[in-house]
């Protein structure tokens, strides 16, 4: 399942945070794959962020807040490709294609 993380670091934390990404690569779970990933200045200080990760498991999802913990403010949300839902919400309506 496809999740859009989105995030926020802090200056005070912002070390630690680069730490843990780096470290990030080498613990992630076999099931977990970024597939993106980005990061700008936040209005309020310090940065956001948002990443796309391909998750196998809720163990996997988990792992990585874990992994973060209080270092990163994430909100994981499920995320589906455009043209897909499209064809789903279609053939849910009887419209096909």
């Amino acid at each position: 399942m496809r999740f859009a993380l989105e995030y926020v670091v802090g200056w005070e934390q912002l070390d630690e945070a680069i730490a843990k990404r780096i470290d990030w690569d080498e613990v992630q779970p076999d099931d977990f794959r970024f597939e993106a990933e980005y990061i700008w200045p936040a209005a309020e200080g310090g940065f956001r962020g948002l990443a796309i990760a391909e998750v196998g498991s809720a163990a996997a999802l988990n792992s990585l807040l874990f992994h973060y913990g209080p270092v990163l403010v994430v909100r994981a949300s499920p995320a589906s490709d455009v043209l897909e839902s499209i064809a789903s919400y279609r053939d849910e309506q009887g419209g096909g294609d």
